[in-house]
Order: C-alpha cells, then sequence, then structure tokens
C-alpha cells in the first residue's frame, strides 16, 4: 500500500531544515501523490540501447588472471522493454537481463511482476530446456534502475515500488541546472538505506516537480562517488501533463570506472486505460522450475499447470522424485541447502538487476 507523508510526519526528520524548506518538500509531496492519484494505470512501450565496455560485467571477485566480461565491447540494442502500472503497488516489467542476451541473443524476455501481495519473476531457458521461476512477497525489481524514471514520476509515494522513503531526504540550499532547467535539489541521507550509499533527485519545480535527475553516490570517508546517475526529458501531453520521452543512464563503479551506459526512447505509452488485474501475475509455462521464497518449497510446473514438487534445485522433470532423496537424513538437511543455493542464485540474479541500467 502507498505510504503518504504529512508535514507533521516529515518535520522531524528535516535537520537543519527551515520553515520554507519544510512547506517546499510538503509541496513536493503533494505533487507526488496527486500524480500517483490521477494515474492509475499507466502502460510504456521503449527501446533500449546499452553499452557495456570490455569487463564491465566482471563480478566483485574478478582477478587480473580472469577474462573479462565481456571480452570486449558490446552494444545491444533492445527494441520492446514493456512495464505496465497499476493501482496498490501493481507493476509488470519485461526486458533482457545481460547475461542471457550475451548468451542466448534469441531468448525471450526475463518478465517479473507484482499483483500487491505476491512477486512473481520468470527467467526463460538457457543452458537447460527449462525456464525459472521465483515466487516473492515484495517485488525484487523495485531498485532496478530501468524502472527508475517511471516510478519516480508515477510511483514515488508507493513503498510496494520504491526502494527510499521522502522522510530521509533533505532540501538542499542550492539549486542545480539540468539540461538548462533550475531544479530543486532532495538529497538522501547517507545511512537511511545503507551505510555507503545515498541518493539524490533534480525536480523541476515549474512542472510539479518531475524529476529530471536521479543520481547515486557511494560515500566513502565523506568523500562522494557517483556511481548511477539518469537524466531524463519529457513530452508533453495534452490530456496526460509531462511524460518520459527520453533517458540516459550511466552505471559506474566506485572507483569512477564507467560498467555500463544505456539510452531509452519511449515509442508508444498509454495513461488511464486499464489494465486486466491478469497482467500483474505471470503464469509460469509448462516445464518451469519454480522456487517459493515464502514457503521454500521447490517444483516443475506439470503440463495441467499442476505443481510437481522436487527435492532439490537442481534435479530435472526426467529425476526420479519419489527416490531416497526426499527422507530420513536427505529430508532434514536438503531444504536447507536447498534454501542457501536458492539464495544464491536469487542474490545474485538481483544483484545483477539493481546494478544494470536496464532488466
Amino acid at each position: 500500500m502507498p505510504i503518504f507523508l504529512t508535514l507533521a510526519m516529515l518535520a522531524p526528520f528535516l535537520t537543519g531544515a527551515t520553515d520554507e524548506q519544510a512547506v517546499q518538500i510538503d509541496k513536493i509531496r503533494q505533487a507526488w501523490e496527486q500524480r500517483q492519484q490521477q494515474t492509475p494505470f499507466a502502460t510504456f512501450v521503449w527501446t533500449e540501447t546499452r553499452v557495456i565496455p570490455r569487463g564491465g560485467l566482471n563480478g566483485p571477485f574478478h582477478k587480473s588472471a580472469d577474462e573479462d566480461r565481456p571480452a570486449e565491447d558490446v552494444v545491444i540494442t533492445i527494441p520492446d522493454v514493456r512495464c505496465l502500472l497499476g493501482p496498490r503497488g501493481r507493476i509488470r516489467f519485461e526486458t533482457e537481463d545481460l547475461d542471457s542476451r550475451l548468451s542466448a541473443p534469441e531468448q525471450k524476455p526475463s518478465q517479473s511482476a507484482f499483483d500487491g501481495s505476491r512477486a512473481t519473476t520468470f527467467i526463460p531457458p538457457r543452458s537447460e530446456p527449462f525456464g525459472s521461476g521465483i515466487i516473492d512477497e515484495t517485488y525484487g525489481d523495485k531498485s532496478s534502475l530501468s524502472l527508475r524514471p517511471l516510478v519516480l514520476l508515477y510511483r514515488a509515494m508507493d513503498q510496494a515500488l520504491i526502494d527510499f522513503e521522502l522522510r530521509n531526504f533533505n532540501l538542499l540550499q542550492h539549486a542545480v541546472v539540468v539540461d538548462g532547467v533550475p531544479c530543486v535539489v532532495l538529497k538522501e541521507s547517507v545511512g537511511s538505506r545503507f551505510s555507503d550509499l545515498a541518493s539524490s533527485l533534480c525536480l523541476d519545480s515549474s512542472r510539479d516537480f518531475i524529476p529530471l535527475r536521479y543520481t547515486e553516490v557511494h560515500v566513502h570517508d565523506a568523500e562522494e562517488t557517483v556511481v548511477a546517475q539518469i537524466d531524463i526529458s519529457y513530452q508533453e501531453d495534452a490530456e496526460a501533463g509531462f511524460v518520459p520521452a527520453t533517458w540516459r543512464a550511466s552505471l559506474y563503479s566506485p572507483s569512477g570506472r564507467l560498467l555500463e551506459g544505456a539510452s531509452a526512447s519511449v515509442i508508444r505509452y498509454e495513461i488511464g486505460k486499464p489494465i486486466p488485474d491478469r497482467e500483474f501475475a505471470i503464469a509460469f509455462p509448462p516445464g518451469t522450475k519454480v522456487a517459493d521464497k515464502r514457503s521454500g518449497q521447490m517444483y516443475f510446473v506439470k503440463d495441467d499447470g499442476a505443481p510437481r514438487a522436487i527435492a532439490h534445485w537442481g534435479m530435472k522433470p526426467t529425476d526420479d522424485l519419489t527416490g531416497p532423496s526426499q527422507y530420513g537424513f536427505r529430508r532434514i538437511w536438503l531444504p536447507i541447502v536447498n534454501l542457501v543455493v536458492l539464495g544464491v542464485i536469487v542474490a545474485v540474479y538481483f544483484y545483477r538487476k539493481a546494478h544494470s541500467t536496464s532488466r
């Protein structure tokens, strides 16, 4: 459910804020709330071009002797990235993650959705003939930089879809000019979410505080290094107001090295047209191997849609599921091992998603 903040709730968190600053932040809150309420449904489709320099996908444990990922600069164009927004935190997002595109260029896009109470993610087949599904209580893509332009504009007050809270931001004394437009700046307090990461927003006060720039900085020994930045431009719609038209994003390492760049161009959108509830829940196709993080259960989806329980994540649809691995000692320890392995898989997957400008 959305969290709406009143001025009285904000005041205790505005350290050193003047009355004028508090009033300005309350205006921002009201503008965000109003835009969210006036836009219960929205559909956006855009084309995205991404540039990954050599070594841009090297993990945190990459050694100098290891092969760079990718081995050379890569340019990828994704023609139809799709996002659906609904009321009460509902969302559907379809795109291609980098690992999938590099290993299987013809692969179908990944999908993630949240229906307000249950999150589902489907990852198409890679090396195995079946895809993977994840079920969770919270939406894992809420930290996706690729979704930031739309979420910041239409769902900035919805805690189901945004990973920060307005109450943790302060209004800076000075303005910042973005593409020739003077902007008020909100800066997140370090430590409100992460001990070494903070965000800032440049908002156009002349256009109902629409976001023109989003920045994430890494903080170490009181020094800040930009690790992500998104610049957004708009087109004016006679009925919907200012609508995102293009955006540019860059992702950097804490040392300042460019890891990825992306540019997006909206090719079509619909504002206000109702979206059926079924669009906000993913139906896993037969053969999908599913991990339900809520219960710890794992299963294959049978041809009739029913679940077929499995003892551990490494099993295949053709394996004998009635063997001794479900009983005795293994019955006790395998679920624990499964959860550990699953946690690693999910963590790596969403690490890639959260630290990618598109997913």
